[in-house]
């Protein structure tokens, strides 16, 4: 791997800085809310999880969906 230039240096170190920014502005977000930040994605799903029995199921759906999408086109 090729050592990186200083453009790309300056690129990376702009990068890291706007996410240092967007995550303080989300810690921010997340104390005014009252929220926890400790959600996994399983717990984000929710009751989605549950939702369907079998996988064929959740197929079936998806397909239904696709076809009323391409009727309305």
């Amino acid at each position: 791997m090729k050592p990186k230039s200083a453009k790309e240096k300056a690129s990376s170190l702009r990068k890291d800085s706007e996410l240092q920014k967007k995550h303080k502005k989300l810690e921010e977000l997340i104390a005014k809310q009252g929220v926890s930040r400790t959600a996994t994605f399983e717990h984000l799903l929710g009751r989605g999880v549950d939702l369907w029995d079998e996988d064929r199921d959740f197929n079936d759906f998806l397909d239904t969906v696709k076809a009323v999408r391409l009727e309305k086109g």
